[in-house]
């Protein structure tokens, strides 16, 4: 009869993946916690290549979620910047003499006020005469 006996270093093993899996099963839990409208499946694989060098689940979520904060503030800034250098929006319906209708003036963003701002007070006052 041969019994079914491990070496020291399979229970090792074993033990070294039961514990592995119950610190995965702990970083999913806090991943659920701190960020429940998240799905672990849907994660991208940059949140999966911060896991796999040792960072936690949360912890590289977090690092891509901020990654993601900055790039897109720096986009917002360089939109900005280009706005301010744009002459504004070019479509003309040839009826524009640098006046604009108070329809035209409630239908612009806080960015064409700003660009406009003079013809529009020009525009306001020769409609207010």
């Amino acid at each position: 009869m041969e019994e079914n006996v491990l070496t020291t270093e399979e229970l090792l093993n074993q033990l070294e993946a039961y514990k592995q899996s119950e610190k995965n099963l702990a970083e999913e839990k806090e991943f659920r916690e701190l960020y429940p409208d998240v799905e672990i499946e849907d994660l991208p694989d940059e949140v999966s290549g911060h896991t796999d060098e040792g960072l936690p689940l949360a912890a590289a979520y977090a690092l891509y979620e901020r990654k993601q904060f900055m790039a897109n503030k720096k986009a917002d800034k360089v939109n900005l910047e280009n706005a301010q250098k744009s002459p504004g929006n070019i479509k003309h319906d040839g009826t524009n003499d640098g006046t604009f209708t108070f329809e035209q003036i409630k239908k612009m963003s806080a960015d064409e006020v700003r660009r406009n701002y003079d013809s529009i007070i020009a525009s306001l006052e020769k409609k207010s005469k």
